[in-house]
């Protein structure tokens, strides 16, 4: 089988935004015409060289580089449960790992946009605006993923839907029912995937270029006049936006459960 790790509709679209086809050449020429690295890797983001400014739009090229990671991380997990498919094995244990793995990266996408809000409200405020893109964060992601990671991260998650049934067949060693249970459950897991790839590379190009957009005047990026001066990457924004708001009533209200 051939594996494309770096094409798909979401990075498709992430390579559509303003943040990948116009902050990242800014900051490029940027980061050149500083001397701070070479092939754009910028390797100390706290140097004296970087105003306030310059860190605010790092900030936002860094959670950039960690989105693309992400999907590429995901398009990896589903060639492996792909792969898993092919053979005339029963690999539980691995398909357990990759599926709690995968509803991990799900979370930290949401993290990331996240931060991106928070990034812009330390800069620039926008209270309206800020709030509009919380909420469209917390009615796109399901709350059932949330709970389903964290029961993970304590062992109390028992993985895809087949998986206990498959387990239980190994256990009375039924390979072959186990086999077939399990090539159905990875076809139904890789199809659940497919549609996140697809509903990500929905909703990803137009709640990014809005962000975008509000970085912008005109032709040019705008002061982050907010910033206080010893602003840093590292320094603390704004919390967990699932505990300020009720994520489960807002995604309720929006999809009608």
């Amino acid at each position: 089988m051939e594996v494309h790790l770096n094409t798909g509709p979401e990075l498709t679209a992430l390579r559509e935004t303003g943040f990948y086809k116009i902050l990242r050449p800014y900051l490029k020429d940027r980061a050149t015409a500083l001397g701070l690295g070479a092939d754009f890797l910028v390797r100390d983001e706290d140097d004296p060289k970087l105003t306030p400014a310059d860190r605010f739009y790092f900030g936002f090229e860094f959670i950039l580089s960690d989105l693309f990671r992400n999907v590429r991380t995901r398009l990896w997990i589903k060639t492996e449960l792909q792969r898993m498919t092919e053979t005339d094995g029963v690999d539980a244990v691995g398909s357990h790992f990759l599926y709690r793995a995968y509803l991990n990266e799900l979370v930290v996408i949401q993290e990331r946009l996240q931060r991106m809000i928070a990034l812009l409200k330390k800069g620039l405020g926008l209270p309206v605006f800020i709030q509009q893109c919380e909420m469209d964060v917390l009615q796109f992601f399901h709350p059932l993923l949330f709970e389903k990671r964290n029961l993970n991260h304590h062992g109390l998650y028992l993985g895809y839907a087949r998986a206990p049934e498959i387990e239980r067949l190994l256990e009375r060693g039924t390979q072959a029912a186990a086999l077939q249970h399990f090539r159905t459950a990875m076809t139904e897991e890789i199809a659940w995937l497919n549609y996140t790839e697809q509903a990500f590379a929905k909703f990803l190009p137009g709640f990014l270029d809005r962000l975008h957009q509000q970085l912008r005047l005109g032709e040019r990026y705008v002061e982050p006049t907010r910033l206080p001066v010893d602003f840093h990457l590292e320094t603390r924004l704004e919390g967990n936006l699932r505990r300020k708001h009720d994520h489960a009533e807002v995604y309720r209200q929006a999809n009608g459960g």
